[in-house]
């Protein structure tokens, strides 16, 4: 496929979605869920630090960059977890650390469950569980006014949600709002509609059977550190992790933090092989 419009690394498609690799073939495999209107651009800074050690896969999930939209009306989180592993199995992937950010991590979480083949464990950023009733009430509202309105009702509140202040916060959020500029209306609605109704997971959390690590930042007001421990306490394996001074961005803002957190994990559940092919490109 190459290059995509509104995306700046190259993909690659098998099992009807794109994706970006990098890494070597024969490490321990990484793959990188993004969240809601983004697209694996957003995990570039893990995709060129991890690559080094592991082989990446990081889809594009269906309906952003690459991929197409889902042919179900109202598609489920078992929608897109059933679309991710396409893209894993026709790629020949076993098990591999799953990593998810927002939508992302409860992709990765459904296809821990569903798919306990492909899931050596998961690293879960930004995880929802359980909103308050005036949380919920205000994440459906918001998916009411993009579907009459489209994505660009919702933009800037939806930065102010996630905006930090600090050293490199600047070109995080200016990163991301390029990215869901550039997003499928349609794409977003749908994937957001998934997210709106995703934070009730413990049945989810419950029927996974690998080593689970749930990440939260100290200030995020929406995936709060209470929920990432809540979610740990339920998970047969699981363990939490707080993020000092950080929000929903997480993922660029603390990048190296990140990056250390992905790559330690990594190294616990799947001890990484000689490598035996180099992907150039990333």
């Amino acid at each position: 496929m190459g290059l995509v419009l509104g995306c700046e690394l190259p993909r690659g498609v098998a099992g009807g979605g794109a994706f970006v690799e990098g890494g070597s073939v024969g490490a321990g495999t990484v793959v990188l869920l993004h969240g809601v209107g983004l697209n694996a651009d957003a995990w570039a800074g893990q995709i060129r630090a991890l690559s080094r050690r592991f082989h990446i896969v990081a889809p594009d999930l269906p309906g952003h960059g690459g991929s197409p939209l889902l042919r179900a009306r109202a598609a489920s989180l078992g929608d897109y977890a059933a679309a991710v592993a396409r893209v894993l199995r026709a790629k020949k992937i076993g098990r591999a650390l799953l990593v998810g950010h927002s939508l992302g991590a409860h992709i990765a979480l459904e296809l821990a469950r569903a798919h306990p083949s492909l899931a050596g464990g998961v690293v879960a950023f930004g995880a929802v569980f359980r909103r308050s009733a005036v949380a919920k009430k205000a994440v459906r509202a918001r998916a009411t006014v993009m579907e009459r309105e489209g994505k660009a009702a919702v933009l800037e509140s939806t930065l102010a949600r996630w905006r930090e202040e600090g050293r490199g916060t600047v070109a995080a959020e200016r990163k991301m709002r390029r990215l869901l500029e550039a997003a499928d209306d349609d794409g977003y609605l749908a994937a957001y509609r998934v997210f709106a109704e995703c934070d009730d997971c413990a049945d989810i959390v419950r029927g996974i059977h690998s080593p689970v690590l749930f990440v939260a930042g100290e200030d995020d007001p929406n995936a709060t550190p209470k929920m990432a421990r809540a979610l740990a306490a339920i998970a047969k394996f699981g363990e939490a992790r707080v993020i000092k001074k950080r929000r929903h961005l997480m993922t660029l803002t603390a990048g190296g933090e990140v990056n250390k957190i992905i790559g330690g994990f990594v190294k616990r559940v799947s001890p990484p092989r000689p490598p035996q092919q180099r992907w150039g490109g990333v």
